[in-house]
């Protein structure tokens, strides 16, 4: 038999009304990573991990430490996604682009800062790439 407990579910503002359809067939408060797609900003990814929180699932945001500009903006986002549903999971990612928008330039950058304790962040997980990733030469 299938052990249909063993998944991962990713979600961004275009996937999500596919997402919160299936939700009913999904455990409740089954984990969904939250991406950080290009062309989606923090107010569309507010909204998602929002729709993903209602949905009766667990939201977990990808934070892509490239794409962060500031230490506070790493901070304020993380404010407003907890409001918004996040309860103590993240999933730290270096993130595609090849330049960093601020002064995080992989995912230690990220972990050395004081977030983990200030924010109460229990549960940090990161990618795995089995299939290579070409934007980081995998």
């Amino acid at each position: 038999m299938m052990d249909l407990n063993f998944y991962s579910l990713k979600a961004t503002g275009k996937t999500i009304a596919d997402l919160t359809s299936a939700a009913p067939l999904i455990s409740a408060r089954t984990a969904v990573n939250v991406a950080w797609p290009n062309d989606e900003d923090d107010c569309d990814r507010l909204r998602t991990v929002r729709q993903i929180d209602d949905a009766g699932l667990l939201p977990v945001p990808i934070f892509a430490a490239r794409r962060l500009k500031s230490k506070k903006h790493l901070f304020d986002l993380t404010e407003k996604l907890r409001f918004a549903g996040v309860q103590g999971q993240a999933m730290v990612v270096g993130g595609d682009p090849s330049d960093a928008s601020g002064p995080f330039n992989n995912t230690m950058d990220l972990l050395r800062t004081e977030w983990v304790e200030k924010y109460a962040i229990k549960r940090v997980t990161l990618p795995g790439f089995p299939e290579g990733n070409a934007a980081i030469g995998l």
